[in-house]
């Protein structure tokens, strides 16, 4: 396996044939997040618009001039991980479908 696929995907990735491999691992890797970067963007505040997500990235931001924005980056950093996940879940899923 080229790319770091999800677990829930591997017996897919496995049925797909080495050109659809191949083709999987370029579009996964063009747009799969490292859930450490993910990590240390929550640290400082920018995780949403390293997600792409850059509304809520603006959100966060403007709301951190009150205490709201702090315990929403709070709770990012504890999910982010997570996020990431389901963020690398729903690209594998497009690419599955789209090369299938």
């Amino acid at each position: 396996m080229g790319a770091q696929v999800p677990a829930m995907f591997v017996d897919r990735y496995m049925s797909l044939s080495e050109q659809q491999r191949m083709k999987f691992d370029i579009q996964y890797q063009s747009e799969a997040k490292d859930p450490s970067t993910g990590l240390i963007c929550a640290l400082f505040g920018v995780f949403y618009f390293y997600m792409g997500d850059v509304t809520k990235g603006v959100m966060q931001t403007l709301s951190c001039f009150v205490c709201v924005g702090v315990v929403w980056s709070i709770i990012t950093l504890i999910n982010s991980k997570k996020l990431v996940e389901e963020h690398n879940s729903a690209v594998a899923q497009r690419v599955m479908t789209s090369i299938s």
